[in-house]
């Protein structure tokens, strides 16, 4: 076996990145709970097996938490053109007071900073107030939908073992009304877990129109 030539590896960014820890961070994404209101059958958190791995719980992140995060981001990015927030879960909405007044004091500290935020949703608690304040502060959308009802349905159910489907879809529809200034493509994505059963065709043509 010969010997490797491999002396050291180093990334690119390597000698800059004390400078860009201390000076020029970006982005942060908050758990701002562990709760959830649905059951998927795939999700690692509805696992009763693994008792390794941690369950959905009732754990929210205080507002002393939330504060202490977005104060360490402003001190690391004074050189940062912008910032990114980032909201997930658990369900993100289940933690929707908090999320607004994380947002109303990052725009009061990155004044002058551009400042983008987003989350991930399963998309079934999007009333019309969340809708209308999604819109209003621009945020990016990540909605959990796995494909037309029968493949949704199958999957990604309420606690109760319903289907989740309708509702989704509905909710979808009411945030593209609420955001019909916006462009959909920059501001909404879809995420999905395909299963090895569902025929490509119906992916395609669900996906491929438009609401």
């Amino acid at each position: 076996m010969l010997p490797s030539v491999i002396e050291k590896i180093v990334h690119p960014a390597s000698k800059n990145a004390e400078l860009l820890l201390e000076r020029r961070m970006g982005m942060i994404t908050l758990q701002v709970t562990q709760q959830c209101n649905l059951r998927c059958k795939y999700c690692i958190y509805s696992e009763d097996k693994n008792l390794s791995q941690r369950s959905h719980s009732d754990n929210v992140m205080t507002w002393e938490i939330a504060k202490s995060a977005i104060d360490f981001l402003y001190a690391h990015s004074i050189e940062a053109d912008d910032i990114s927030i980032g909201f997930y879960g658990g369900e993100p909405l289940l933690a929707f007071p908090l999320i607004k007044k994380i947002v109303a004091y990052a725009d009061e500290i990155f004044a002058g900073k551009d400042r983008i935020y987003s989350i991930t949703t399963n998309g079934t608690l999007i009333s019309d107030e969340v809708a209308h304040y999604l819109n209003e502060h621009k945020f990016r959308v990540a909605f959990s939908i796995d494909g037309p009802k029968e493949a949704q349905n199958k999957n990604r159910i309420f606690r109760d073992g319903s289907g989740t489907y309708d509702i989704v879809v509905k909710n979808i529809e009411k945030l593209y009304r609420c955001a019909s200034s916006l462009n959909a493509s920059e501001y909404f994505n879809i995420n999905s877990v395909i299963s090895p059963d569902q025929e490509y065709t119906e992916l395609k043509e669900m996906f491929s129109n438009p609401i």
